[in-house]
């Protein structure tokens, strides 16, 4: 049988299908319908991975139709699977259909941070000596959060239900009169935990996210106050720092 079409176009039309869900060439449909379906069962399965509170707060139906719904906005243009879902917090936030229950996006948004956490790695038993021995030494110091740990706020009720869910006693959560709460997400070898923090604590290490100068910190903090922030930030082996250059 003669084929004319070229590689090129009949690629562009391959793509066309499965990502566009282009149907005006029946005998390409046909014969590609099967791996569109496997596309989208991957693609199911990653978001069921990922958000597994938020699948039983919907119920496996609901989800379902959230997920349909999510995979042909993105159209399966995504580089990695590991990407995938990134922006489901803001999918779920404007869905018609969540708009009244707002913890959901939440939820979604702890999810999506607690899989993004890294591995935890167990810091030197000297990490404050050493902190003390670059300051007296007149060392300025770069201060981040560990890759492992991270500051959130939530105002909806979302860590509540995601705690909840984590020991495995749910019961009944009154979100009538929730108000916002600041926490931090730490993941270590017996897995990640929730643990709530202030409000002063938890802007000071979000500011640390990206690497701030110990100096910039005395300076904005004042120098007791930052000092009782590291103290209980190392204690708690939640931030690392290297030198920057002398003072």
């Amino acid at each position: 049988m003669q084929c004319n079409v070229s590689l090129h176009d009949w690629q562009d039309r391959c793509s066309a299908y499965l990502l566009d869900g282009d149907k005006s060439n029946p005998v390409l449909t046909k014969g590609l319908s099967i791996y569109k379906d496997s596309i989208i069962a991957i693609h199911h399965n990653a978001l069921k991975l990922s958000f597994p509170v938020l699948k039983e707060l919907l119920g496996a139906r609901i989800f379902g139709y959230v997920a349909n719904d999510y995979i042909k906005d993105k159209n399966w243009r995504t580089s990695s699977l590991d990407e995938f879902g990134h922006d489901l917090t803001e999918f779920v936030q404007h869905h018609q259909k969540l708009l009244s229950m707002p913890f959901l996006s939440e939820v979604a948004t702890i999810e999506w941070l607690v899989q993004s956490l890294s591995e935890f790695r167990a810091s030197a038993p000297d990490l404050g000596k050493r902190l003390n021995s670059l300051l007296k030494a007149g060392h300025d110091i770069e201060i981040r959060t560990k890759p492992n740990v991270a500051f959130i706020q939530s105002g909806q009720g979302g860590i509540e239900i995601w705690t909840a869910h984590q020991s495995g006693i749910v019961g009944d959560i009154n979100l009538d009169n929730i108000e916002p709460s600041h926490w931090y997400l730490k993941r270590t070898v017996d897995g990640v935990s929730a643990n709530a923090t202030s409000l002063d604590l938890y802007q000071t290490a979000t500011s640390m996210k990206n690497g701030r100068s110990m100096v910039d910190l005395c300076e904005q903090e004042g120098i007791e106050n930052a000092l009782e922030y590291l103290k209980f930030l190392l204690a708690n082996q939640l931030i690392s720092f290297h030198t920057i250059e002398s003072m």
